[in-house]
């Protein structure tokens, strides 16, 4: 299954390392969408139709005009975008305040840099198998929704049916009572249009 895959990084060597080696994983049939900074990207994301829209974003934290920590923080205001999981590059050190600060922006994991090329596609192979499976639980509970909304209509006319049918029934078991004790050109007079019909009182 193929995938897109947007790296986002100032520096155009480490956003050309990412992009051998993401093409290197033949058999996954990535897409490789190049972004100089985080505004960039979001310019490409606001354009981009919700069935383009990239399946991993690997960004970088330290960027000009927009870091990866502002571009995140947006990212995650949107019902479409906050969908798409986010590998950080960074070079911090420190792992605890990195973790903890990353969790806070809601990224779903990070490389350190330098970082080696077999983990990155280990990494992006994982998070779109992740991101994928994840669509089509979506599809299939709107699949399910759309089948219950319709099943419910079904039972309503069903219901409507039944009683129609219940109502045609009595009146036929009325008639025939009436036509047993009731002469036929009586019952025409008081109600040509059918017993179903007649109405009693004032």
């Amino acid at each position: 299954m193929s995938a897109i895959i947007m790296t986002v990084d100032d520096s155009r060597t480490i956003r050309g390392q990412v992009r051998r080696t993401l093409e290197q994983q033949t058999e996954e049939n990535y897409s490789i969408v190049e972004m100089g900074d985080g505004l960039e990207a979001l310019r490409w994301l606001s354009n981009c139709l919700r069935k383009d829209l990239p399946d991993v974003i690997v960004l970088d934290r330290n960027m000009p005009n927009m870091s990866g920590d502002e571009c995140i923080r947006i990212l995650k205001q949107d019902d479409d975008w906050k969908k798409i999981p986010v590998l950080f590059l960074t070079a911090q050190t420190d792992i605890r305040q990195l973790v903890l600060g990353l969790a806070k922006l809601g990224a779903d994991d990070y490389l350190p840099k330098p970082f080696d090329f077999d983990e990155l596609a280990a990494r992006v192979k994982v998070m779109v198998r992740i991101k994928q499976a994840e669509d089509e639980s979506r599809r299939l509970n709107k699949d399910l929704e759309l089948s219950l909304i319709q099943q419910q209509k079904a039972f309503e006319e069903l219901k409507t049916t039944k009683m129609r049918l219940a109502e045609t029934e009595a009146a036929a078991k009325l008639t025939a009572v009436f036509e047993k004790f009731v002469p036929k050109e009586f019952i025409k007079r008081i109600a040509p249009d059918g017993l179903e019909f007649l109405k009693f009182g004032k």
